[in-house]
């Protein structure tokens, strides 16, 4: 049986422009699904992220600002990484910052230090390690460097 997975990549200070010409970007898209018209809650990372994966605004979830990623209300609101858990996803995050990504859900969760990583060769390894588990998974990748850059 082939397995399910789902990558979810937030790619931080990205611009849809320039991803459409990309050459990544093409070949990601010939094995997915690009959604070049979503429309954030936030226009900072870590409110946006938390109404990504609980279905819900920051003013109903407690993620309403930059600093209230500790106010998620995790008991009140399932993460899309809960749900999948509960349909025998293996489930795996990594990311830059314990403020932007709420912990519920996960299976592995790891911080990296952005300024001492090469991200491209982590998530490589990360996929290649969740490819040779031979389950379902579900990983969300925090591609930081263009706005650490920025």
């Amino acid at each position: 049986m082939k397995n399910t997975n789902v990558i979810l990549i937030c790619i931080d200070g990205g611009r849809v422009d320039r991803a459409k010409k990309s050459k990544i970007f093409q070949i990601l898209k010939s094995k997915g699904v690009f959604l070049p018209k979503t429309i954030t809650y936030a226009p900072y990372t870590n409110s946006a992220v938390h109404a990504l994966v609980s279905g819900s605004y920051g003013n109903r979830n407690g993620c309403f600002s930059y600093w209230h990623s500790i106010k998620f209300k995790k008991y009140q609101f399932k993460t899309l990484a809960s749900y999948l858990q509960e349909n025998n996803f293996y489930t795996y995050a990594d990311v830059h910052s314990e403020l932007v990504l709420p912990k519920s859900g996960f299976d592995e969760y790891h911080v990296f230090d952005e300024s001492n990583v090469d991200l491209i060769e982590r998530h490589e390894n990360i996929l290649d390690k969740l490819n040779q588990k031979n389950e379902n998974f579900f990983v969300y990748l925090h591609f930081s460097s263009i706005h650490t850059g920025i």
